[in-house]
């Protein structure tokens, strides 16, 4: 079975969502947080850039 689509703690602070292709993982949160999680170096991560689309 594969993972859930959307998944976010009971405050609602933050999600992660994903698509049928298991590339690719959207996540949703704070700027701060967002930022560190570029900054760690033991997962991909890109920032998209929502005025780009």
């Amino acid at each position: 079975m594969p993972p859930a689509a959307f998944v976010w703690p009971a405050d609602h602070a933050w999600c992660i969502a994903s698509d049928v292709d298991p590339s690719w993982a959207g996540i949703s949160s704070t700027k701060e947080t967002i930022s560190r999680l570029i900054d760690e170096a033991r997962v991909d991560i890109v920032a998209a850039d929502p005025t780009r689309w």
